[in-house]
């Protein structure tokens, strides 16, 4: 895994955030906030009035002391019908090492909640392209204002810290994965990691060692090429 490249990656719009929280509010004449409840059809989304809480008495800063690590993103998990406690007691571990491996590169602070559900997508979605292991996407965007109005993450809206907070939705981001597939040859973390970004509406820079594109440009043509001149 290249740390280095999904460091960049996902720093770099955090940081965009981050740096313009003074000037971000909530949008008062906007208040239409969106729910994504299914991970594959993110185009469904169902509208949700925006509210806002009491404003706290305790005013918090981006200079205040990061979280731990280990308890920013936080996951409720939901097994359909699986019944396998060890291999579902595997999951979890790789769910928060993935979680764990984000924290150790991004400073949060607000926690993040991930709601997951491990299933079978033929049953349940009509999927049954078995090579499909899974998909996260943000749970709510929320309307915030810069000169236009534009949807924001919930995840990254936590992040600002902003006063009053908006009315928060339960989850940041749904994340859904396929337990019941052809094979298991590839690697897990490394699907949790890319839906996890995928889920704070970024993408990650790491390569595709699923196929001969992991180079860029693809060698394989140039060393054609060259064997027949």
């Amino acid at each position: 895994m290249k740390k280095s490249s999904f460091l960049f990656s996902l720093i770099l719009p955090v940081f965009f955030y981050t740096s313009i929280e003074s000037i971000i509010q909530v949008n008062k004449n906007n208040t239409k906030c969106w729910e994504y409840p299914n991970p594959f059809k993110p185009w469904e989304k169902i509208s949700s009035v925006c509210g806002l809480q009491e404003k706290k008495e305790t005013k918090r800063s981006l200079k205040d002391n990061r979280l731990i690590s280990t308890n920013i993103i936080q996951f409720n998990y939901n097994y359909n019908n699986i019944q396998d406690q060890i291999f579902c007691n595997k999951i979890k571990e790789e769910l928060k090492s993935a979680g764990e491996i984000i924290t150790n590169l991004v400073n949060f602070n607000t926690p993040i909640k991930v709601n997951v559900t491990f299933g079978d997508l033929c049953k349940e979605f009509g999927l049954c392209d078995r090579n499909i292991l899974g998909k996260a996407i943000t749970a709510r965007t929320l309307p915030l204002q810069d000169n236009y109005v534009k949807q924001y993450p919930q995840a990254l809206v936590k992040q600002f810290l902003l006063e009053p907070e908006p009315q928060w939705g339960d989850y940041d981001i749904n994340a859904y994965f396929n337990l019941y597939f052809d094979n298991f040859n590839s690697d897990f973390q490394y699907i949790v990691l890319s839906e996890l970004v995928h889920g704070f509406e970024s993408f990650s820079g790491w390569d595709n060692y699923f196929s001969n594109q992991i180079f860029t440009p693809n060698f394989t043509d140039l060393i054609k090429s060259s064997n027949q001149s």
